[in-house]
Parts: structure tokens; C-alpha cells; sequence
């Protein structure tokens, strides 16, 4: 019968062996159980007995005989575990059900006959719900529980006054009813992780897994091993702030990695990483796979990548039964890729966009509807500048114009170097002329304000060629540089800094 239970709650074949090393960790935690009730109850019938001395009240004085039996037989429980200790799981197993028989009785004996004429089914129901929270064997916690049912409603009906008989038999019901639930649950939840425990211990017993484990975790700022047949898990390792959002149990694990991820994920990449998580759709995600990823930005750590990884074969249609979720810290490697991807699409004089990046970020406003105004200029006699004061000269006319460029445009515009002189920016939301100059004029004003040491006598002279896009849905990147790059010839017939705008 034991056996069909362990092999029930585990949802596994377990060996002799198995059985017996999970059945002397539950003896062990009954052990500490029985001394941790024991000693409370001695403790609480030592103080009612003070209590009980010092009340003159005879009702208190009938009921010091029952607390000092309760003192003494508490007392012996607890020496008798002490003196056994956790070596004889069976002793330890009636000693728990001899206690609360006890416990159960002194309830009994308060209601019954110390104090018949008042509702003390609330003392009873102590004795009754209390234990259930402290054992790992509810289907013999029953027995005594079920006699002392039986006993107190023929009692009640024999003793107690009518007008609270009702309450009484109602409230012993309720009482014994939420103590029997109690202990199956508490029972089964204990038994579950301690099966589960045996089990990755057994694993990480394998030399090859335990070396695998090692080399993995040095990777995981935090891994657990979990079975997806019944959602227990077993920490492997962690971090303060996962274990303080996790509740110290070792089922439920869906809910669980839930708290966990609420506490650690920032709130925008939430909602995608609990879809991640989810145990519902896990094994169908993972089916045929060896491991699935997800990367999310973290509250504490920067960015992160989740994964699950199947333990054991797989094959195309395997469905695992055994995962590891570990999660790793992966900012050092996004600010390598964000340095790549900034490398690959900045000009490298400048630090503008360069011509393909910049071109790309256009059409994608363009796409998204975006209004605007794309300026297209160059440098005014550049070659000249060139030719007469040196290419270092040139370069600082060209780090010149981007720099002011930076000053004078906002954030959100678009500002690259097509090469050589040449010039693209892209203004958001200015779809008027009277607007486009007033952006214009600022530039060339800043323009006006640049001096170089090598050449003193030189400014900065522009032509820049300006047109608009207002939502067209038959206006592409391509027409729109056309027309601009028609403004700017147009510009250059303009002696000095110039403009125009295509209409």
C-alpha cells in the first residue's frame, strides 16, 4: 500500500531502495516534527497551569488536573523522541500517534466534562487541524481523529445545552474536515519533494552529469531542475532576489517561475517572458528540441537570456519529461553586438550615420507614414579647400559641418554623411515652408559662428536643397532624394549659403 502511494505521488517506477532511502528522510522529518509539537504543548500546559494557579475561579481549579496530565504526558513524548531520536522511524511513527490521542482526549476532557455548558469545540479543533501541519502520515493522523469526532458529537448530544448543540456539532465537522484536507495536502507535498530530492540526487550522483552540471552553472546566475509530469523542481543554484520572490516549496513550479519573473523582469519585456514560462505550452515548444531560448531585460542585471534545456535523448517526437531552466546574464555580449551594429552603421570620420544606415532609417519613417522634410547639401567649392590648404583642412571643414549638424538638429532627426561633402538629414514632423526656414536658418547660423585656426579667412558655405513629405502613399525615398537633390543645383546658381524648396 506505502509503495503504490510513493509510486502514486512521484508518477514513477521506484525501486526498493528508493522507497527505503525516501522513507528514512520522511522518518527524520516526523522525528523533528513530533519534538517541535511536543515541545509547544509542554510548553502551553505549563503556562495554563500557572495560569490556572493563579485564578481563584473554580472553573479554572477543575480543569488544573487535565493541564498537568497534559504537562507530564507532553513531557514524556518529548524525552521519549529525544532518547530515540530519528533511529527507529516506526517508534517515532506511533509516538506521534500516541501524542495527539493524547491531545486529543485532554480536548475532549475540557469539553466534555470540565466545561460542558460552554463552546469549546474551538479547543478541540486545536488538536484537530494542528497536527495535520506537523505530519507525513494523514491516512493514520485519521483514526484518532475520526474516534474523537464520533466521541465528541455523542458527547455533546449527552452534555451540552441545546441552545449551543447545533454550533457544536456543525463547527466539529468543519473543523475535522479542514484537518483531514490539511494533511493530505501538507503530506503530499512533503512526499512529492522528498521523491523528487532522491531522485536528482541520484543524478548528481552520475560522475558525467555532475561534471556537466559544474561546467554549466559556472555560466546560470541561477538553474533549476525541474519535472515537468507533476511541476516539482529542485534549486541547483540561485540568486537572493529569485529565492525571495519564490515561495520555499519545491512544487507548483509554474507559479512559482511566474513570481520570479515578475520580480525580475522589466515591466515592458514582461507579458513575451511569461509566455515563455508557460507550462502549458512547454512541452509542446520544446518537443524535438534539445533547448529553446528567450532573451528579456532584467529590473537588476541588464540583459538576460532564459533557456530550457531537455535532459536526456532527444528525438524529433520526444516529449522530455526532465528540464533544466537556467538563466544567464548576457549584457557584456549585447554591448559588444550594440558596439558592431553602431560600428557597422556610423560613418567613421564623422560618427553621423553612414550612407546605407542612414538611407535605411529614411525609408522606414517613410514607411511608418512619418512627415518631414529630407535636406540634401554639400560643401561650396570643397575641392578648393582641398587643394588649396591640404586634406587635413578638408577633414576638419567635413568634422565641422557634422558637428554642427549634431547642435542644430534634434535627437529624433535623421543625420548622415552620404560621402565625400555631401550631407542628408531628415527633419520629423516639418511639412511647411515656413517652418523648413526656420530650421534652415538656424543651422546656417551656427554655420556662421565656425572658425579654423589654419584657414581664418574661410566660412562655410552651403547648398542645400529641401522637399517635403507629408504621408504620400506614392512618395518613395528614392523620388523624395530626387527632388531635394534637383533643389540643391538649383541652390548653387546662389552665391553664398542657399537654399530652396521643391514645390
Amino acid at each position: 500500500m506505502l509503495k503504490r502511494l510513493y509510486m502514486f505521488l512521484a508518477n514513477a517506477n521506484l525501486t526498493d531502495s528508493q522507497i527505503a532511502s525516501v522513507r528514512g528522510k520522511m522518518a527524520q522529518r516526523n522525528f523533528r516534527s513530533l519534538r517541535a509539537y511536543s515541545i509547544m504543548a509542554t510548553l502551553f500546559f505549563v503556562s495554563a497551569i500557572v495560569v490556572a494557579c493563579a485564578t481563584e475561579m473554580d472553573v479554572m481549579n477543575t480543569k488544573v488536573y487535565a493541564y498537568v496530565m497534559g504537562a507530564i504526558l507532553s513531557g514524556a513524548v518529548l524525552c521519549l523522541t529525544m532518547w530515540v531520536g530519528d533511529r527507529n522511524s516506526k517508534i517515532i511513527d506511533w509516538l506521534q500517534i500516541v501524542f495527539v490521542s493524547i491531545l486529543l482526549a485532554f480536548g475532549l476532557f475540557i469539553s466534555l466534562v470540565s466545561s460542558p455548558q460552554q463552546l469549546t469545540i474551538s479547543l478541540v479543533a486545536m488538536y484537530m487541524i494542528t497536527p495535520q501541519l506537523f505530519t507525513n502520515k494523514p491516512v493514520r493522523m485519521q483514526i484518532p481523529i475520526l474516534i474523537a469526532d464520533v466521541i465528541f458529537l455523542i458527547g455533546c448530544i449527552q452534555v451540552k445545552p441545546p441552545e449551543i448543540l447545533a454550533l457544536e456539532i456543525v463547527d466539529c465537522i468543519v473543523y475535522s474536515s479542514i484537518g483531514l484536507m490539511t494533511g493530505h495536502y501538507s503530506s503530499r507535498s512533503k512526499l512529492k519533494g522528498l521523491i523528487f530530492e532522491k531522485r536528482f540526487v541520484e543524478l548528481n550522483g552520475n560522475e558525467q552529469l555532475a561534471k556537466y552540471l559544474k561546467s554549466i552553472g559556472n555560466i546560470y546566475v541561477s538553474m533549476h531542475y525541474i519535472d515537468l509530469s507533476n511541476e516539482t523542481f529542485v534549486k541547483i543554484k540561485s540568486n537572493s532576489i529569485i529565492d525571495n520572490s519564490m515561495n520555499n516549496l519545491h512544487e507548483g513550479f509554474s507559479q512559482q517561475i511566474k513570481l520570479a519573473m515578475e520580480a525580475t523582469t522589466h515591466p515592458n519585456y514582461l507579458d513575451e517572458m511569461l509566455a515563455f514560462v508557460d507550462s502549458a505550452t512547454l512541452i509542446r515548444r520544446i518537443r524535438g528540441k534539445s533547448t529553446i531560448t528567450h532573451e528579456f531585460l532584467g529590473k537588476h542585471v541588464g540583459w538576460c537570456r532564459a533557456r530550457f534545456i531537455a535532459v536526456g535523448d532527444v528525438t524529433e517526437d520526444s516529449e522530455p519529461r526532465y528540464v533544466l531552466f537556467a538563466v544567464e546574464n548576457i549584457n557584456e555580449q549585447k554591448n559588444r553586438e550594440n558596439t558592431l551594429i553602431s560600428k557597422a552603421e556610423t560613418d567613421a570620420m564623422t560618427g553621423l550615420l553612414n550612407r546605407q544606415a542612414g538611407v535605411d532609417r529614411i525609408k522606414s519613417d517613410i514607411r511608418s507614414r512619418k512627415n518631414g522634410m529630407l535636406c540634401l547639401f554639400d560643401v561650396d567649392k570643397f575641392k578648393h579647400v582641398n587643394d588649396t590648404y591640404g586634406h587635413q583642412a578638408g577633414d576638419e571643414v567635413i568634422l565641422a559641418v557634422a558637428d554642427t549638424m549634431r547642435k542644430a538638429f534634434r535627437d529624433n532627426d535623421v543625420l548622415l554623411r552620404l560621402g565625400g561633402d555631401e550631407f542628408v538629414v531628415f527633419v520629423s514632423g516639418v511639412t511647411t515652408e515656413e517652418l523648413g526656414t526656420q530650421v534652415i536658418f538656424r543651422f546656417f547660423e551656427l554655420l556662421n559662428k565656425v572658425t579654423f585656426k589654419k584657414i581664418p579667412d574661410y566660412s562655410i558655405s552651403l547648398s542645400l536643397g529641401a522637399a517635403f513629405y507629408r504621408g504620400e502613399q506614392d512618395l518613395d525615398f528614392e523620388t523624395l532624394y530626387q527632388r531635394a537633390d534637383t533643389r540643391t543645383y538649383e541652390s548653387k546658381k546662389i552665391e553664398g549659403k542657399a537654399f530652396t524648396f521643391w514645390r
